[in-house]
């Protein structure tokens, strides 16, 4: 009964494992080169357009603009930028992505939501996207 118990638990176990393992390489598989040069392919015309028009806007955070827009944000990163993603939801709203190689050569994606009607961009992901923010000054003219 032990033994049947043990096997029963060892057979989960590895079974868990290979779930998470699974899992994982998908989103290393996702963030390899050829699979972000086929999702940028994929851009429409006025999925581009709509990139050029967010690179001029300052991303916010809870209501709180950038100091600097994306595209100037970007180009004063430490990075090696890859490409640019665009496609509407089906809420009307647009999704960008913006693939890169950050300091350790590592590939990252930072997502934001750009709201065409409000002029509006906001991160969806808050581990890339917000290194593309950058804090006004504090300090007051007198």
């Amino acid at each position: 009964m032990a033994q049947a118990f043990l096997y029963v638990f060892l057979g989960f176990s590895l079974f868990s494992g290979g779930v998470q393992e699974s899992k994982m390489q998908t989103g290393a598989e996702e963030l390899n080169p050829a699979r972000i040069a086929e999702r940028i392919a994929k851009t429409s015309a006025e999925g581009l357009e709509v990139i050029e028009r967010a690179k001029r806007i300052m991303p916010e955070i809870q209501s709180h603009r950038s100091a600097k827009t994306l595209g100037a944000a970007v180009d004063e990163a430490n990075i090696r930028p890859i490409g640019w993603e665009a496609f509407e939801t089906a809420t009307g709203r647009w999704t960008i992505s913006f693939y890169f190689q950050d300091e350790g050569q590592n590939y990252r994606k930072a997502i934001w939501e750009f709201n065409k009607d409000k002029n509006v961009l906001i991160p969806s992901d808050f581990t890339n996207a917000t290194k593309f923010w950058v804090r006004r000054s504090e300090r007051k003219r007198p």
